[in-house]
């Protein structure tokens, strides 16, 4: 039904439904975690049929091996072929979700903790919260809100993705899964989690507890050794440490002096701290890019 293209939805909508689809990944047919994650098209409609119970509309054109038989007469089970595209790595996309998961354990969206889900999401205000938006998902549901008006303006101090959208979400979510049971997100065999320190960034035992205790997924492989820092790796003559060499509170970092040389330029008088070399770090993204 083209519901994305359609030019009598606002743009508002549109968007909706876009990041709506971009999260809808749905997982291959060759087990729980195939090689890759494939791309599914949204529908609002998904079949007519007329008064005789024939189908004159499908959303679905993938082909159907052995529907067509009348009877079951010991031949195989019918099975549906699976054309979609591929859209990413299956790693890149546990450690994306994973991620996101984080918004919901300790983020902007910690209202939805208590519903007892496995759920990642996102949240999102723009300047001067004239839109919020939240996109929250499970392994077999996406529920995305959007809020704002028709002629963009402020809505008020406050308004956030996480303040206004992610309650919705909730009661949505609530009333959905009050009589499904909880699933979990397949993790890769090719991931591995491991226990951080939120504040220092090492690397702790896996029997580690307490309130900066979390859990980060990297490519089996790729992951921290024991108390090491997590880093994230930039260009090769750049790099930036998590709870390491780089000081976040400006009131603790070190101001460089300068002063003025013979032509009247500022020069520092001794050279700015800089980063540990790319060589001497620990470890990279993870595999994430």
């Amino acid at each position: 039904f083209g519901v994305i293209d359609d030019p009598g939805l606002g743009l508002a909508v549109k968007a909706l439904l876009r990041a709506a689809a971009a999260i809808a990944l749905v997982m291959g047919i060759d087990g729980p975690a195939p090689a890759v994650l494939l791309r599914i098209e949204p529908t609002v409609v998904d079949r007519v049929q007329d008064r005789w119970g024939r189908t004159v509309y499908a959303h679905d054109k993938r082909d159907c091996r052995g529907c067509a038989e009348e009877s079951f007469d010991g031949q195989p089970e019918p099975w549906v072929v699976n054309d979609a595209k591929p859209v990413m790595d299956q790693v890149t996309a546990y450690q994306l979700t994973d991620m996101m998961q984080g918004v919901i354990d300790r983020g902007t969206a910690t209202i939805l903790r208590d519903l007892d889900l496995n759920i990642a999401g996102k949240t999102g205000t723009t300047n001067e919260s004239r839109d919020v938006w939240f996109i929250a998902f499970t392994p077999d549901l996406v529920v995305g809100c959007f809020m704002g008006y028709d002629t963009p303006r402020p809505m008020g101090r406050g308004a956030t993705g996480g303040q206004l959208c992610a309650p919705v979400v909730k009661a949505v979510l609530a009333e959905i899964t009050k009589d499904r049971p909880k699933s979990e997100f397949p993790q890769p065999s090719a991931t591995i989690t491991v226990k951080i320190d939120l504040e220092t960034g090492e690397r702790l035992p896996d029997d580690a507890e307490g309130e900066t205790v979390i859990t980060e997924t990297f490519r089996r492989g790729e992951e921290p050794s024991l108390y090491a820092e997590v880093r994230v790796l930039g260009a090769a003559d750049d790099s930036f440490t998590f709870g390491g060499d780089l000081p976040f509170d400006t009131a603790d970092a070190e101001v460089p002096e300068f002063t003025t040389d013979d032509t009247g330029q500022l020069k520092p008088v001794a050279p700015a701290p800089q980063p540990p070399p790319s060589s001497q770090l620990d470890l990279g993204s993870g595999g994430l890019y």
